[in-house]
């Protein structure tokens, strides 16, 4: 995008026309990360999100050329053909309004006229019923992810919306494994060593300089999970590790204060293959409960089958600065390796947390444990 956007900009003989205007699109579920690559690169085109891949994009990157009837005419291979293609004169064929596919039907009319408060029920619901009738609509299984993921990181988050985006997002694929978009989707999540190349890498890098123009960068609305930023921490031994209350001393969170959601990606992992674990824990409301960050951090200790590796055994949480109690989503992510000759089958990747908590806001705080399970099905490496 830079690339085209810069070889345009010093086409002095293109830059005196009026008849033609630079759009971007894009696939990412972020639009603020694509903000902030702007501000970095100082993009000054509209970028329009289709988080959806409503267009039903299968590679990118891809620049296409829209006459002025809005009409698609064709894949222009570099900057070069732009001159070319405006050059041309094409004869207007009229829209056939009945050609929208489904999908693209159902969420054009919720981002237009929903109430913005219930939409990702809503989306939810309907794009369920969409795949539950037509268990082929590739397209409506990857829209059904999105819908769950994008609720997963709202207010209205419901216990497994990680993980059935992640199914629905790989019964996509499943349908369609030429679909690049799908793929890069799972993979945004996923093990290190199933992505091509780091993903956000840039991020720091552009706050950096953004920074140091004096300028204030965009703010990341939803943090980069650790598998984003595609961290090459090397596994450690777990003999060097201590299990924090390897006995289970710690007193169970039977009730519970605080809510875990164990979601694994990809969900079914092949012998000699890799994981991961995606951790998500927040203070149940309805129960009264909050953090108590003046005690010390939420630990996290994890531990796989026999002969398995895990990335992290055991992580440290960071509390609230500042904060004597608050409410917020605490989130890690850890990779898991399978052996190879692992047999096919179901296995989990187990642990603990144990975490200061507190019930209603002059209830006492205690230091408690609850149980962590993500489950894993192995299957024979291809």
């Amino acid at each position: 995008m830079p690339g085209w956007h810069r070889s345009l900009r010093e086409d002095r003989a293109l830059q005196q026309r009026d008849d033609w205007v630079e759009v971007g699109i894009i696939q990412e579920q972020h639009p603020h990360r694509c903000r902030l690559f702007m501000q970095w690169q100082r993009l000054d085109f509209p970028v329009l999100v289709d988080a959806w891949n409503l267009l039903g994009v299968q590679v990118v990157p891809l620049t296409i050329g829209i006459d002025e009837h809005g009409i698609v005419r064709e894949t222009l291979r570099s900057p070069a053909a732009v001159a070319a293609f405006l050059d041309r004169t094409y004869p207007g064929v009229p829209a056939d309004p009945a050609a929208a596919p489904l999908v693209g039907t159902i969420v054009r009319q919720e981002l237009e006229t929903g109430p913005a408060a219930t939409r990702p029920d809503r989306l939810v619901a309907q794009l369920s019923s969409v795949v539950r009738h037509y268990p082929r609509n590739a397209g409506g299984h990857f829209a059904l992810g999105v819908a769950l993921r994008q609720r997963c990181e709202s207010e209205r988050r419901q216990p497994g919306d990680f993980q059935a985006a992640v199914a629905a997002w790989q019964a996509a694929l499943d349908l369609n494994p030429n679909q690049y978009i799908w793929r890069r989707r799972i993979q945004q999540y996923g093990p290190k060593l199933s992505k091509p190349y780091a993903f956000y890498d840039w991020v720091p890098q552009a706050i950096r300089e953004v920074r140091a123009r004096g300028e204030v960068p965009v703010e990341p609305v939803v943090p980069l999970t650790e598998s984003e930023r595609a961290e090459r921490t090397a596994f450690a031994p777990l003999s060097v590790l201590v299990a924090p209350d390897p006995d289970g001393r710690v007193t169970p969170d039977e009730r519970p204060l605080v809510r875990i959601e164990a979601t694994v990606v990809p969900a079914t992992v092949p012998a000699g293959g890799h994981g991961r674990l995606h951790l998500a824990l927040r203070p149940d409301g309805k129960a009264g409960g909050h953090w108590n960050n003046e005690a010390g951090p939420t630990r996290i200790w994890l531990e796989a089958p026999p002969s398995w590796e895990v990335e992290r055994p055991l992580s440290d949480l960071p509390v609230a600065a500042g904060r004597a109690v608050s409410d917020e989503l605490r989130q890690t992510d850890v990779e898991f390796r399978v052996p190879e000759g692992t047999a096919a089958g179901g296995y989990e990747v187990k642990g603990y947390a144990l975490y200061y908590a507190c019930r209603g806001a002059d209830g006492a705080c205690v230091y408690l444990r609850q149980e962590i399970r993500g489950r894993v099905r192995v299957t024979g490496k291809d």
